[in-house]
């Protein structure tokens, strides 16, 4: 059962289709930032087309001018990985994260890809800049109960923060991670939420940026 919690975002299923280590705390966490940081991006560089090609960006037989397109981006420092020294289980990975700003906050819903079990489930973490992140090991969504939409992975999706609450269209998945059987398993999107007075309390408590 999802268990009664003021930091777990509540879910319902809208349709059914288709690595340096960061510092570790507990919600509310007052640990200090870690150190690591991220080198700056460099420009953005688009070659010229060759003559009588369709430059980059344009479309056949438009006049108008071309948009510019990333070629190049520059090489990033870790800013968060597992950190097995400090409590991860051994087979703890990370799948990515999604990041949203509120309040000069940078929040981060870090997907914690557990390799044994072959789940994803999503946990908060913080930052003041972007650069440098602050764990929580604090679960913001729990997985669904067995035979649900979202029973063995969430992850994904799109953050949107109202004057009253925050609201998270996700993926979840009701099969294991390598574990895909076509015609067996299926996945949907899922709409999450969390009044933002929690949000702003949980906020409240931590080193302002």
């Amino acid at each position: 059962m999802r268990p009664a919690s003021a930091f777990w975002l509540s879910a319902l299923c809208l349709c059914a289709a288709t690595a340096g280590a960061a510092n570790v705390s507990t919600l509310p966490p007052q640990a200090a930032n870690s150190g690591l940081s991220r080198a700056p991006q460099r420009t953005f560089v688009t070659p010229a087309a060759p003559a009588g090609a369709v430059a980059p960006g344009a479309l056949p037989g438009s006049s108008l001018a071309p948009l510019p397109l990333p070629q190049h981006l520059s090489t990033f420092n870790i800013v968060i990985a597992p950190a097995y020294d400090e409590g991860d289980a051994f087979d703890t990975q990370f799948y990515g994260m999604q990041v949203f700003r509120h309040r000069r906050f940078h929040l981060g819903l870090l997907y914690v890809f557990h390799v044994q079990s072959q789940t994803i489930q999503p946990e908060w973490a913080w930052s003041h800049n972007g650069d440098n992140w602050t764990r929580t090991r604090t679960p913001c969504i729990a997985l669904g109960d067995e035979g649900s939409f979202d029973s063995r992975m969430i992850l994904f999706g799109d953050v949107v923060v109202t004057d009253d609450e925050l609201i998270w269209l996700y993926s979840g998945y009701d099969w294991r991670h390598n574990a895909f059987m076509k015609g067996r398993v299926s996945s949907s999107i899922g709409r999450a939420m969390l009044p933002l007075r929690e949000l702003d309390g949980w906020l409240d408590s931590l080193p302002q940026p």
